[in-house]
């Protein structure tokens, strides 16, 4: 379900939920909800969404690009990327140095570079030079942070199972809708409205948490559509492979919660 709100961002949800607030300005201006003039829809992004690049260190090593294989070979039997890091590439073409030299991480500025890694270069690469370079600590999640993470250092994109939504310009209409809903069923209190996928209203309530304090707008809405259901809006047929589509609004599978 998602979840929406009229005011400006306050803070982000900690979990990947759907929430949504109408803000101010921005490219993507909708006509004035519920006097709200020249605001517009805006997801509320879990917070590891929008967060800028977080800094560590790590050992790293500018060697040619001739030794390059060898010197990955040998990090990855002996200091191999743990999985909070495989975001990270672990080579890049060397700043301020000749195209024919690599700038390779070693392992993380908490911990010592292993032995065998300093006698290999040592042996094969005496004099390379060394240093603390700065690396993102996170991976990016959108394609937006992957271009900032990126201009302190490469990384591997791994698309999230879960991306911000982009919403189309009939979702928002539908949205500003049901947001002026809620508006009238509160009357000056939160309101709730519950819509099926069609953007159909199933319920909508009122706060009533005066007189119980579990009585909020969403719960007592979640308690009219299982009322509606029970009510008899369509009946079960014996037998029937699929769920009924009233048994699907009572669990409010795929409804939106505004």
């Amino acid at each position: 379900q998602r979840r929406f709100t009229v005011g400006r961002r306050l803070q982000r949800p900690l979990a990947p939920q759907r929430d949504m607030a109408v803000v101010g300005g921005g490219a993507e201006e909708v006509p004035a909800c519920g006097g709200h003039d020249g605001e517009s829809l805006e997801e509320l992004l879990p917070l590891e969404y929008t967060r800028p690049a977080t800094l560590i260190g790590f050992h790293a090593v500018v060697v040619p690009k001739s030794l390059g294989g060898d010197l990955l070979k040998l990090l990855g039997a002996r200091c191999p990327l743990g999985p909070e890091l495989l975001h990270l590439k672990r080579v890049r073409l060397a700043p301020e140095a000749a195209s024919a030299s690599l700038q390779v991480l070693m392992c993380p500025a908490s911990g010592e570079v292993p032995a065998e890694v300093s006698d290999f270069l040592s042996a094969r690469c005496p004099g390379s030079e060394r240093s603390i370079v700065q690396v993102p600590e996170h991976g990016a999640l959108t394609r937006e942070q992957l271009v900032d993470f990126c201009r302190v250092w490469p990384l591997t994109f791994r698309k999230p199972s879960w991306e911000p939504l982009v919403l189309t310009d009939r979702q928002r209409d539908l949205y500003r809708r049901l947001l002026e809903r809620a508006l009238e069923v509160g009357g000056g209190r939160c309101g709730c409205v519950v819509a099926d996928r069609s953007g159909r209203e199933i319920a909508a309530a009122a706060d009533e948490s005066g007189p119980h304090p579990l009585r909020h707008a969403v719960m007592v809405a979640i308690e009219r559509v299982a009322g509606a259901h029970l009510s008899g809006a369509a009946e079960t047929k014996a037998g029937a492979s699929k769920r009924p589509r009233s048994e699907e609004e009572y669990l409010c599978q795929d409804c939106d919660v505004v």
